[in-house]
């Protein structure tokens, strides 16, 4: 419970509210739609992981939910240098 209580209120409270802050004051950010939706699932992933109450539960929410949330936002700027390493880098570590 600590650790979910913790992830959300620093997760909604102070992320959120900042990530928008930055992105919104950067008016030649693109895929800012896919960018907070992939942000938006990031919380729900985490809780996923407070709750699992079993270790294949945790695995198939760290393994995927929390990886595949995570990877467009690390991908976000999408040239090809950044595409390449976070593929190579990003999903090769998390998988």
């Amino acid at each position: 419970m600590l650790f979910a209580a913790l992830a959300s209120g620093l997760s909604v409270l102070l992320i959120q509210l900042y990530s928008v802050g930055y992105m919104r004051g950067n008016k030649r950010e693109k895929n800012q739609t896919r960018f907070f939706a992939c942000f938006a699932l990031r919380p729900s992933a985490t809780m996923g992981i407070a709750f699992a109450g079993k270790p294949f539960t945790l695995f198939l929410f760290i393994a995927n939910c929390l990886t595949l949330s995570t990877y467009p936002l690390v991908a976000h700027k999408g040239d090809p240098a950044t595409v390449a390493s976070s593929e190579g880098i990003y999903l090769g570590v998390t998988t």
